[in-house]
């Protein structure tokens, strides 16, 4: 069982469910601590560099936005 993984629940064909679960309730707490430290020193995750959007692009977004507005209105109606 991998040191991340809190347990699993298995049914099998006479729907008998299997539970693997860790021995300690101290895995379970070390599991937890670590998390809870992840999440509070958390790297930023690397972003890619912004595209460059041409002229031709943003009409088309422009074009594709109003369309859509268009639809959402007739829809309504």
């Amino acid at each position: 069982m991998p040191d991340t993984d809190l347990g699993a629940a298995v049914q099998d064909s006479h729907s008998q469910v299997d539970i693997a679960m860790l021995a300690e309730a101290a895995d379970v707490n070390g599991i937890y601590e670590e998390s809870i430290d992840n999440l509070k020193y958390r790297k930023p995750a690397n972003k890619e560099k912004a595209k460059v959007v041409t002229e031709r692009e943003r009409q088309m977004a422009a074009v594709d936005y109003y369309a859509n507005v268009r639809t959402n209105v007739s829809c309504l109606r």
